[in-house]
């Protein structure tokens, strides 16, 4: 009985393991895996009560944008502004780019001046730390469209990193000089140096200069250089 069900047991797993699949097959099933986990993982912009609410209910525009101009109390000076809908550009200080995936509607800010006691750049425009973030530019656009906001989308931004092949010997040899042993063989200066076989060392003189520091050793007092 023991090696009946034992028998039994693995007949049932083997049925269960699938066919080795191919390496295109394995590789394409990796690249939709890595894709899901980074869209799981990217935050999202919109309140989880409005992405319940289907796109039919959303995105709907009246007839006359002016509806909703009635009902926007933002003054009609600043409505007749254009705005401009662009990306973020990644920050110089971090190689990271969560902050560059989403979209903005900016306003551009219309005057500015120095205050002349301390140097500090004032305005009187309440829209110029006005920043909306979007998920996509479609978004963006549905909203500056509703708004009746005259809007100016500039092209995304592109992300492609292009990194460079060094190699550990390039710490030694630069891969300026490895390029030109490529191209015009060893017989190159850049192996040419007037002062081989020769030391660089000296003694470094006193704080006010009016002598050299005192050495430390066997023979402190020896002289190092011929006089």
């Amino acid at each position: 009985p023991r090696a009946a069900a034992a028998a039994a047991f693995s007949s049932s797993s083997s049925a269960n393991v699938p066919e080795e699949e191919d390496e295109a097959a394995r590789l394409a099933r990796m690249a939709e895996e890595a894709r899901a986990y980074k869209e799981s993982r990217d935050r999202t912009l919109t309140p989880p009560h409005i992405r319940e609410v289907p796109p039919a209910l959303v995105n709907t525009l009246p007839e006359n944008l002016g509806e909703i101009a009635t009902l926007d109390e933002m003054p009609a000076r600043h409505r007749t502004r254009t705005v401009t809908i662009r990306q973020h550009c990644k920050s110089a200080m971090s190689s990271g780019t969560g902050k560059t995936k989403h979209w903005h509607i900016i306003w551009t800010p219309t005057e500015r001046w120095s205050s002349p006691l301390m140097g500090w750049t004032s305005t009187s425009d309440p829209m110029t730390n006005v920043d909306l973030e979007f998920e996509t530019a479609e978004q963006a656009v549905f909203f500056a469209e509703k708004m009746g906001y005259p809007y100016e989308l500039e092209p995304p931004l592109d992300d492609t990193v292009e990194n460079g092949q060094n190699t550990y010997s390039h710490n030694f040899l630069p891969k300026k000089y490895e390029n030109q042993l490529k191209a015009y063989g060893k017989k190159q200066k850049i192996f040419k140096h007037a002062g081989k076989d020769a030391s660089h060392y000296f003694r470094p003189l006193k704080y006010h200069g009016d002598g050299e520091v005192r050495q430390h050793g066997l023979e402190p007092e020896k002289p190092w250089k011929a006089t």
